[in-house]
């Protein structure tokens, strides 16, 4: 998912407020829930303190987004910013803890998307006609 964000040099996902996304946030909360689902328990891992409070702003963010679409005519809310907070929360649902290797395969894969989205914002902030729109 946030290999197709960094590479969007064309702003497909983005489109100054399309709802697409949105659609983005479907494959990791999507699988957490699917791959739950195929486990009987109904064992949850305990909310920390962070997460506490970071769902309390989720809600407030949230609740201020949506009333200021539905009743305050505001043009750009902050719902691109709140929405995907959720994904946050999908390592709740997990069953085990990521072993040693998957922490640090997961590690390498987030350092070569952070490169990646830094290369192609460097080209892009420095005029590369190929990919203004």
């Amino acid at each position: 998912m946030m290999l197709l964000v960094a590479v969007d040099v064309k702003d497909f996902w983005d489109k100054s407020g399309s709802t697409a996304r949105y659609g983005l946030l479907i494959v990791p909360i999507g699988a957490a829930l699917l791959i739950r689902l195929r486990y009987r328990g109904t064992l949850l891992r305990r909310w920390s303190a962070p997460d506490r409070i970071l769902f309390v702003l989720m809600g407030y963010g949230l609740a201020g987004s949506i009333y200021g679409k539905a009743f305050g005519k505001v043009s750009s809310g902050a719902l691109p910013v709140f929405v995907p907070m959720l994904v946050a929360f999908t390592y709740l649902l997990t069953i085990w803890s990521p072993t040693e290797e998957e922490a640090a395969r997961l590690l390498r894969g987030l350092a070569v998307v952070g490169l990646l989205y830094s290369f192609f914002n460097a080209i892009a902030n420095a005029g590369a006609s190929f990919i203004a729109a």
